[in-house]
Protein backbone atom coordinates (compact mmCIF):
# COMPACT_ATOMS: atom_id res chain seq x y z
CA UNK A 1 0.00 0.00 0.00
CA UNK A 2 1.39 3.37 -0.94
CA UNK A 3 2.24 5.77 1.85
CA UNK A 4 0.39 9.05 1.99
CA UNK A 5 2.58 11.81 0.64
CA UNK A 6 3.96 14.16 3.28
CA UNK A 7 4.88 17.45 1.67
CA UNK A 8 7.02 18.41 4.66
CA UNK A 9 9.01 15.20 5.02
CA UNK A 10 12.11 16.42 3.18
CA UNK A 11 13.55 18.85 5.68
CA UNK A 12 16.85 20.72 5.29
CA UNK A 13 19.87 19.24 7.05
CA UNK A 14 20.35 21.57 10.00
CA UNK A 15 23.72 20.63 11.52
CA UNK A 16 26.92 21.80 9.86
CA UNK A 17 28.34 18.29 10.08
CA UNK A 18 25.22 16.86 8.51
CA UNK A 19 25.27 19.44 5.71
CA UNK A 20 28.91 18.74 4.93
CA UNK A 21 28.30 15.00 4.95
CA UNK A 22 25.42 15.45 2.49
CA UNK A 23 27.57 17.47 0.08
CA UNK A 24 30.27 14.80 0.22
CA UNK A 25 27.83 11.94 -0.26
CA UNK A 26 26.02 13.43 -3.24
CA UNK A 27 29.21 13.73 -5.27
CA UNK A 28 29.87 9.99 -4.98
CA UNK A 29 26.36 8.58 -4.53
CA UNK A 30 25.54 7.84 -8.15
CA UNK A 31 29.04 6.76 -9.18
CA UNK A 32 29.08 4.27 -6.30
CA UNK A 33 25.72 2.84 -7.29
CA UNK A 34 26.87 2.51 -10.90
CA UNK A 35 30.12 0.83 -9.90
CA UNK A 36 28.20 -1.77 -7.89
CA UNK A 37 25.71 -2.44 -10.68
CA UNK A 38 26.16 -5.61 -12.73
CA UNK A 39 27.39 -5.40 -16.31
CA UNK A 40 24.03 -6.63 -17.58
CA UNK A 41 21.37 -4.09 -18.40
CA UNK A 42 19.53 -2.74 -15.42
CA UNK A 43 17.52 0.27 -14.30
CA UNK A 44 18.18 0.76 -10.61
CA UNK A 45 15.44 2.06 -8.34
CA UNK A 46 16.85 3.38 -5.07
CA UNK A 47 14.46 4.59 -2.36
CA UNK A 48 15.15 8.08 -1.02
CA UNK A 49 12.21 8.47 1.29
CA UNK A 50 9.32 8.44 -1.13
CA UNK A 51 11.73 9.57 -3.82
CA UNK A 52 13.01 7.07 -6.35
CA UNK A 53 16.29 7.45 -8.24
CA UNK A 54 16.28 5.77 -11.65
CA UNK A 55 19.90 5.42 -12.68
CA UNK A 56 22.06 3.73 -15.31
CA UNK A 57 25.76 3.80 -16.16
CA UNK A 58 26.78 5.96 -19.13
CA UNK A 59 29.62 3.86 -20.52
CA UNK A 60 30.86 6.64 -22.78
CA UNK A 61 31.73 8.88 -19.82
CA UNK A 62 31.82 6.35 -16.96
CA UNK A 63 29.31 8.54 -15.14
CA UNK A 64 25.82 7.80 -13.93
CA UNK A 65 22.64 9.03 -15.57
CA UNK A 66 20.02 9.56 -12.88
CA UNK A 67 16.40 10.67 -12.88
CA UNK A 68 14.91 11.62 -9.50
CA UNK A 69 11.17 11.64 -8.95
CA UNK A 70 8.46 11.07 -6.40
CA UNK A 71 5.69 11.68 -8.94
CA UNK A 72 3.67 8.54 -9.70
CA UNK A 73 3.08 9.49 -13.34
CA UNK A 74 6.79 10.09 -13.89
CA UNK A 75 7.62 6.76 -12.24
CA UNK A 76 5.32 4.99 -14.70
CA UNK A 77 6.90 6.85 -17.63
CA UNK A 78 10.36 5.74 -16.49
CA UNK A 79 9.13 2.16 -16.16
CA UNK A 80 7.87 2.44 -19.74
CA UNK A 81 11.31 3.78 -20.69
CA UNK A 82 12.91 0.70 -19.18
CA UNK A 83 10.56 -1.55 -21.13
CA UNK A 84 11.03 0.09 -24.52
CA UNK A 85 14.81 0.27 -24.04
CA UNK A 86 15.00 -3.51 -24.26
CA UNK A 87 13.44 -3.45 -27.73
CA UNK A 88 14.74 -2.02 -30.97
CA UNK A 89 11.72 0.28 -31.33
CA UNK A 90 12.10 3.75 -32.77
CA UNK A 91 11.15 6.14 -29.93
CA UNK A 92 9.82 9.70 -30.04
CA UNK A 93 10.21 11.68 -26.80
CA UNK A 94 7.92 14.70 -26.62
CA UNK A 95 7.83 17.53 -24.10
CA UNK A 96 8.68 21.17 -23.50
CA UNK A 97 12.30 22.39 -23.42
CA UNK A 98 14.19 21.56 -20.24
CA UNK A 99 12.13 18.50 -19.30
CA UNK A 100 14.95 15.95 -19.60
CA UNK A 101 14.37 14.56 -23.10
CA UNK A 102 18.09 14.15 -23.88
CA UNK A 103 18.67 12.44 -20.53
CA UNK A 104 15.82 10.03 -21.28
CA UNK A 105 17.26 9.30 -24.74
CA UNK A 106 20.68 8.50 -23.27
CA UNK A 107 19.09 6.26 -20.65
CA UNK A 108 17.28 4.31 -23.36
CA UNK A 109 20.55 3.76 -25.23
CA UNK A 110 22.55 2.63 -22.21
CA UNK A 111 19.77 0.29 -21.08
CA UNK A 112 19.57 -1.33 -24.51
CA UNK A 113 21.56 -4.07 -26.18
CA UNK A 114 23.37 -1.28 -28.05
CA UNK A 115 24.95 -0.03 -24.83
CA UNK A 116 28.48 -0.69 -26.14
CA UNK A 117 27.76 1.17 -29.38
CA UNK A 118 27.91 4.90 -30.06
CA UNK A 119 25.20 7.28 -28.86
CA UNK A 120 25.28 9.98 -31.56
CA UNK A 121 23.33 13.18 -30.93
CA UNK A 122 22.16 15.27 -33.88
CA UNK A 123 21.13 18.73 -32.69
CA UNK A 124 19.09 20.04 -35.60
CA UNK A 125 19.35 23.64 -34.35
CA UNK A 126 23.14 23.54 -34.70
CA UNK A 127 23.26 22.54 -38.39
CA UNK A 128 22.04 24.60 -41.35
CA UNK A 129 19.28 22.79 -43.29
CA UNK A 130 21.38 22.76 -46.49
CA UNK A 131 24.19 20.93 -44.67
CA UNK A 132 22.06 18.34 -42.87
CA UNK A 133 22.03 15.70 -45.60
CA UNK A 134 25.81 15.42 -45.92
CA UNK A 135 26.20 15.74 -42.14
CA UNK A 136 23.98 12.68 -41.65
CA UNK A 137 24.67 10.58 -44.73
CA UNK A 138 28.23 11.61 -45.46
CA UNK A 139 29.60 12.46 -48.88
CA UNK A 140 31.35 10.28 -51.42
CA UNK A 141 34.69 11.40 -52.78
CA UNK A 142 34.58 13.34 -56.03
CA UNK A 143 36.95 15.28 -58.24
CA UNK A 144 36.29 18.45 -56.28
CA UNK A 145 36.04 17.14 -52.71
CA UNK A 146 37.28 14.46 -50.35
CA UNK A 147 35.14 11.73 -48.84
CA UNK A 148 33.21 12.86 -45.77
CA UNK A 149 32.04 10.42 -43.10
CA UNK A 150 28.50 11.09 -41.92
CA UNK A 151 26.84 10.64 -38.55
CA UNK A 152 25.04 7.48 -39.69
CA UNK A 153 28.37 5.78 -40.29
CA UNK A 154 29.70 6.89 -36.91
CA UNK A 155 26.56 5.70 -35.12
CA UNK A 156 26.33 2.35 -36.93
CA UNK A 157 25.44 -0.46 -34.47
CA UNK A 158 24.51 2.23 -31.97
CA UNK A 159 21.82 4.87 -31.50
CA UNK A 160 21.09 8.08 -33.40
CA UNK A 161 19.29 10.71 -31.35
CA UNK A 162 17.70 13.46 -33.47
CA UNK A 163 16.93 16.42 -31.24
CA UNK A 164 13.97 18.59 -32.32
CA UNK A 165 13.33 16.75 -35.58
CA UNK A 166 10.82 19.38 -36.75
CA UNK A 167 13.77 21.55 -37.77
CA UNK A 168 14.66 19.03 -40.48
CA UNK A 169 13.25 19.21 -44.01
CA UNK A 170 10.45 16.68 -44.41
CA UNK A 171 12.14 15.06 -47.43
CA UNK A 172 15.24 14.43 -45.32
CA UNK A 173 13.17 12.91 -42.53
CA UNK A 174 11.62 10.59 -45.12
CA UNK A 175 15.06 9.64 -46.43
CA UNK A 176 16.34 8.95 -42.90
CA UNK A 177 13.40 6.71 -41.99
CA UNK A 178 13.71 4.75 -45.25
CA UNK A 179 17.44 4.23 -44.66
CA UNK A 180 16.91 2.96 -41.12
CA UNK A 181 14.02 0.69 -42.10
CA UNK A 182 15.93 -0.75 -45.08
CA UNK A 183 19.19 -1.12 -43.13
CA UNK A 184 21.20 0.68 -45.80
CA UNK A 185 21.93 4.20 -46.97
CA UNK A 186 23.60 6.00 -49.85
CA UNK A 187 26.14 8.74 -49.10
CA UNK A 188 25.62 11.99 -51.00
CA UNK A 189 27.12 11.50 -54.48
CA UNK A 190 27.68 7.80 -53.83
CA UNK A 191 26.76 4.86 -56.06
CA UNK A 192 27.12 1.93 -53.66
CA UNK A 193 24.83 1.71 -50.60
CA UNK A 194 26.39 1.22 -47.17
CA UNK A 195 24.99 -1.25 -44.60
CA UNK A 196 23.18 0.35 -41.67
CA UNK A 197 22.16 -1.04 -38.28
CA UNK A 198 20.97 1.80 -36.14
CA UNK A 199 18.30 2.67 -33.61
CA UNK A 200 16.48 5.97 -34.01
CA UNK A 201 15.35 8.14 -31.12
CA UNK A 202 13.81 11.51 -31.90
CA UNK A 203 12.49 14.35 -29.78
CA UNK A 204 10.20 17.30 -30.23
CA UNK A 205 9.65 20.30 -27.96
CA UNK A 206 5.90 20.28 -28.49
CA UNK A 207 2.92 18.30 -27.35
CA UNK A 208 2.65 15.31 -29.66
CA UNK A 209 -0.99 16.10 -30.49
CA UNK A 210 0.03 19.42 -32.02
CA UNK A 211 2.73 17.86 -34.20
CA UNK A 212 0.57 15.70 -36.47
CA UNK A 213 -0.45 17.51 -39.66
CA UNK A 214 1.62 20.54 -38.70
CA UNK A 215 4.82 21.68 -40.38
CA UNK A 216 3.97 19.26 -43.21
CA UNK A 217 4.54 16.26 -40.90
CA UNK A 218 1.76 13.81 -41.65
CA UNK A 219 0.49 11.20 -39.21
CA UNK A 220 1.89 8.55 -41.55
CA UNK A 221 5.40 9.99 -41.26
CA UNK A 222 4.99 10.43 -37.51
CA UNK A 223 4.17 6.74 -37.05
CA UNK A 224 7.05 5.71 -39.29
CA UNK A 225 9.38 7.90 -37.25
CA UNK A 226 8.34 6.24 -34.02
CA UNK A 227 7.05 2.92 -32.75
CA UNK A 228 6.66 4.29 -29.24
CA UNK A 229 5.77 7.76 -27.94
CA UNK A 230 7.30 8.70 -24.59
CA UNK A 231 6.19 11.90 -22.82
CA UNK A 232 8.50 14.15 -20.79
CA UNK A 233 6.05 16.03 -18.53
CA UNK A 234 6.61 19.69 -17.64
CA UNK A 235 7.67 20.42 -14.09
CA UNK A 236 4.42 22.23 -13.34
CA UNK A 237 2.75 18.81 -13.62
CA UNK A 238 5.33 17.31 -11.23
CA UNK A 239 4.88 19.63 -8.25
CA UNK A 240 6.05 16.93 -5.83
CA UNK A 241 9.45 16.88 -7.55
CA UNK A 242 10.34 20.58 -7.26
CA UNK A 243 11.75 20.39 -3.74
CA UNK A 244 13.78 17.21 -4.29
CA UNK A 245 15.22 18.48 -7.56
CA UNK A 246 16.21 21.78 -5.97
CA UNK A 247 17.85 19.92 -3.05
CA UNK A 248 19.58 17.57 -5.49
CA UNK A 249 21.08 20.35 -7.62
CA UNK A 250 21.91 22.32 -4.47
CA UNK A 251 23.87 19.41 -2.99
CA UNK A 252 25.57 18.61 -6.31
CA UNK A 253 26.64 22.23 -6.73
CA UNK A 254 28.03 22.39 -3.19
CA UNK A 255 29.87 19.10 -3.70
CA UNK A 256 31.49 20.50 -6.83
CA UNK A 257 32.46 23.70 -5.03
CA UNK A 258 33.57 21.73 -1.94
CA UNK A 259 31.42 23.80 0.39
CA UNK A 260 28.75 22.99 2.96
CA UNK A 261 25.15 22.76 1.81
CA UNK A 262 23.25 25.84 3.07
CA UNK A 263 19.99 25.45 4.93
CA UNK A 264 16.94 26.43 2.87
CA UNK A 265 14.26 28.46 4.63
CA UNK A 266 10.64 27.30 4.57
CA UNK A 267 9.71 30.58 2.88
CA UNK A 268 12.18 29.86 0.07
CA UNK A 269 10.71 26.39 -0.44
CA UNK A 270 7.22 27.85 -0.58
CA UNK A 271 8.38 30.41 -3.11
CA UNK A 272 9.73 27.58 -5.28
CA UNK A 273 6.38 25.80 -4.99
CA UNK A 274 4.45 28.81 -6.31
CA UNK A 275 6.66 29.30 -9.38
CA UNK A 276 5.37 27.98 -12.72
CA UNK A 277 8.83 26.83 -13.91
CA UNK A 278 8.63 27.65 -17.63
CA UNK A 279 12.26 26.51 -17.96
CA UNK A 280 11.45 23.20 -16.25
CA UNK A 281 14.32 21.09 -14.82
CA UNK A 282 16.98 23.25 -16.46
CA UNK A 283 15.57 26.29 -14.65
CA UNK A 284 15.62 24.52 -11.26
CA UNK A 285 19.29 23.68 -11.78
CA UNK A 286 20.13 27.28 -12.70
CA UNK A 287 18.20 28.71 -9.73
CA UNK A 288 19.95 26.31 -7.34
CA UNK A 289 23.42 27.14 -8.66
CA UNK A 290 22.77 30.87 -8.39
CA UNK A 291 21.31 30.55 -4.90
CA UNK A 292 24.41 28.72 -3.65
CA UNK A 293 26.74 31.55 -4.66
CA UNK A 294 24.44 34.25 -3.33
CA UNK A 295 23.74 32.61 0.03
CA UNK A 296 26.75 30.44 0.94
CA UNK A 297 27.54 29.73 3.69
CA UNK A 298 24.34 31.19 5.15
CA UNK A 299 20.72 30.14 4.85
CA UNK A 300 19.04 30.36 1.43
CA UNK A 301 16.07 32.69 1.71
CA UNK A 302 13.67 34.18 -0.83
CA UNK A 303 16.22 36.96 -1.42
CA UNK A 304 18.51 34.38 -3.04
CA UNK A 305 15.88 32.86 -5.35
CA UNK A 306 16.17 34.84 -8.57
CA UNK A 307 13.80 34.00 -11.42
CA UNK A 308 14.25 35.47 -14.88
CA UNK A 309 10.71 36.80 -14.71
CA UNK A 310 10.38 38.68 -11.43
CA UNK A 311 6.99 39.62 -9.90
CA UNK A 312 7.99 43.29 -9.93
CA UNK A 313 9.50 45.82 -12.33
CA UNK A 314 12.37 48.22 -11.73
CA UNK A 315 11.49 51.94 -11.87
CA UNK A 316 13.14 54.04 -14.55
CA UNK A 317 14.44 56.53 -11.99
CA UNK A 318 15.84 55.76 -8.55
CA UNK A 319 16.18 55.57 -5.73
CA UNK A 320 15.13 51.96 -5.23
CA UNK A 321 15.40 50.42 -1.79
CA UNK A 322 16.16 46.72 -1.81
CA UNK A 323 14.01 46.34 1.29
CA UNK A 324 10.99 47.60 -0.69
CA UNK A 325 11.68 45.14 -3.50
CA UNK A 326 11.91 42.24 -1.07
CA UNK A 327 8.68 43.34 0.64
CA UNK A 328 6.96 43.42 -2.75
CA UNK A 329 8.20 39.95 -3.61
CA UNK A 330 7.03 38.58 -0.27
CA UNK A 331 3.60 40.19 -0.64
CA UNK A 332 3.15 38.83 -4.16
CA UNK A 333 4.09 35.31 -3.24
CA UNK A 334 2.17 35.34 0.03
CA UNK A 335 -0.89 36.25 -2.03
CA UNK A 336 -0.25 33.50 -4.57
CA UNK A 337 0.40 30.88 -1.90
CA UNK A 338 -2.69 31.70 0.14
CA UNK A 339 -4.93 31.78 -2.94
CA UNK A 340 -3.60 28.44 -4.14
CA UNK A 341 -4.04 26.83 -0.72
CA UNK A 342 -7.56 28.21 -0.31
CA UNK A 343 -8.41 26.63 -3.65
CA UNK A 344 -6.67 23.36 -2.73
CA UNK A 345 -8.47 23.11 0.63
CA UNK A 346 -11.77 24.36 -0.81
CA UNK A 347 -11.82 27.52 1.30
CA UNK A 348 -11.07 25.78 4.61
CA UNK A 349 -8.98 28.43 6.39
CA UNK A 350 -8.18 26.18 9.33
CA UNK A 351 -6.43 23.70 7.04
CA UNK A 352 -4.60 26.53 5.28
CA UNK A 353 -3.33 27.97 8.57
CA UNK A 354 -2.14 24.54 9.71
CA UNK A 355 -0.39 23.95 6.39
CA UNK A 356 1.40 27.31 6.67
CA UNK A 357 2.17 26.74 10.38
CA UNK A 358 0.59 30.06 11.35
CA UNK A 359 -2.32 30.76 13.67
CA UNK A 360 -5.81 31.31 12.31
CA UNK A 361 -5.88 35.02 13.20
CA UNK A 362 -2.61 35.67 11.35
CA UNK A 363 -4.06 34.01 8.25
CA UNK A 364 -7.18 36.20 8.43
CA UNK A 365 -4.98 39.29 8.72
CA UNK A 366 -2.97 38.18 5.66
CA UNK A 367 -6.16 37.63 3.67
CA UNK A 368 -7.37 41.11 4.60
CA UNK A 369 -3.95 42.71 3.99
CA UNK A 370 -3.61 41.25 0.49
CA UNK A 371 -7.31 41.69 -0.36
CA UNK A 372 -7.74 38.00 -1.18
Amino acid sequence: MDKKENTDELQPVKSKRGRKRLSEQVSSQYNQSAAKSPSKLSLKQQPYGEVVSYSVLDKSTESTLAFLTRDDTMKQILNDLKGVAKTNYKVLIHGLPGCGKTLMARMIHFLSERTDGVFAEFDTKAIAPDDMESFLFGQAASAGSEQKTGLLSKANNGTLYVKDFLNMPVWLLEKLVIAIDNHKYLPVGGVEPEPLNIRLITSVSKDIKSVANSDNVTEDLLYRLSDFFLPAPPLKDRAADIKILFDHFLANTCAGLKIDVPIVSNEAYRLLDTHEWPGNIAEVKSIAKNAVLKAAPDMITIEHIMFLKQPYSLPQDGPLRLKDVISGVVATYETNIIRELLERFKGNKSKVSRYLAIDYKTLLNKIKEHNI
